[in-house]
This record gives C-alpha cells, structure tokens and sequence, in this order.
C-alpha cells in the first residue's frame, strides 16, 4: 500500500527518478551556475533554482 501512495504524491509520474535526487540535481547544478563551490551567489542560486526544473530522466530544462 505504501508504494501506491507515495505514487499519488508525485503526481503520478511514471518510474523515473525520485523527487529527491531530483532536487539534489538541481541543487548541484545551481550551486556551479551561482560561482559554486566556493564563491556562491545566494540570490544567483535561488533564481536557478526557480527558473529550471528536472525531468524524470535527470536532465536539467528551463522552466
């Protein structure tokens, strides 16, 4: 039962990647996009972050 719910929670998506690595992805993408790692842009950051998104084959597409 728990793997059907889990599944209504995501919408529905067929099998791919979880929502998770999704946002890991994303995360470590925007992280270099924002001068990562060391000299990282908070506001550089957050707007990769909102303007692109994770298919479920972990390719990074503008939103």
């Amino acid at each position: 039962m728990q793997d059907q719910l889990d599944d209504q929670q995501q919408n529905n998506q067929p099998a791919g990647i979880s929502a998770a690595q999704k946002s890991q992805i994303l995360s470590k993408y925007c992280n270099q996009q924002a001068g990562g790692p060391y000299n990282v842009s908070e506001a550089a950051y957050l707007e990769c972050l909102q303007s692109y998104y994770v298919t479920d084959q972990g390719q990074i597409l503008p939103r």
